[in-house]
């Protein structure tokens, strides 16, 4: 899982940056980490937010520090600063700011969501207005419904694993929040007017060709 905070570029990287590209990152275990971190994945998908002046974002930073600089008191600090992390994260994750725009929260709701099984109530209730009112908001915004969008994000979730990675077709789709791999296949075929597995074989052809024609001074 991937966390970000700091600047407004994707990665963590500004665009006007000339030095090298540093990655922080954590890595704990154990049994209750595991469970807090299942659930953490469920709510935010791949990558969760760290707003600058969030408390995990403090607590990311402190840790990182203290490592560093080998500060930690003992292992019990180390560990209780671990989960006061991950803990926060779940907060984060979880909280609805009253001053929210509902929309806007459905809105990155769906987009963290889309690889599972979601439907409008869930995310109505979760937005705190009702799905109707939700649906035309949210349609007018992206001038499309709910569900095609929802089709549409785990569609091209789905082109590029098939086009990056080696993935089983029927894993892809599971990834994707398709449960039914023929349900994944025709839906890929008729937004792309290609298979899943024809599109995979054309890349690797190409991505070949590529290689092969590349010029070396």
């Amino acid at each position: 899982m991937l966390f970000w905070h700091g600047d407004q570029s994707r990665y963590g990287f500004a665009d006007e940056s000339d030095g090298p590209y540093v990655l922080d990152f954590l890595a704990q275990t154990g049994p209750q980490c595991a469970d807090i971190f299942t659930e953490l994945q469920r709510l935010t998908g791949g990558v969760a937010p760290m707003p600058q002046q969030s408390e995990a974002a403090r607590l990311f930073d402190e840790i990182s520090r203290r490592f560093k600089e080998h500060q930690f008191k003992d292992p019990f600090h180390e560990s209780l600063l671990l989960y006061e992390f991950l803990t926060s994260l779940w907060r984060d994750a979880t909280r609805i700011p009253a001053e929210r725009d509902p929309v806007a929260f459905a809105s990155e709701y769906i987009e963290r969501r889309y690889h599972l099984p979601i439907t409008m109530d869930e995310v109505a209730q979760a937005a705190g207005i009702s799905r109707e009112h939700l649906t035309r908001r949210l349609t007018r915004k992206w001038g499309q419904s709910p569900g095609k969008r929802i089709q549409e994000l785990r569609l091209k979730a789905g082109k590029d694993l098939v086009c990056n990675t080696t993935a089983p077709i029927e894993a892809i789709c599971q990834h994707c929040g398709y449960l039914d791999p023929d349900a994944f296949a025709r839906a890929f075929s008729r937004k792309f007017k290609i298979s899943p597995s024809r599109m995979r074989q054309q890349f690797l052809e190409h991505a070949s060709i590529s290689k092969n024609n590349r010029i070396v001074l």
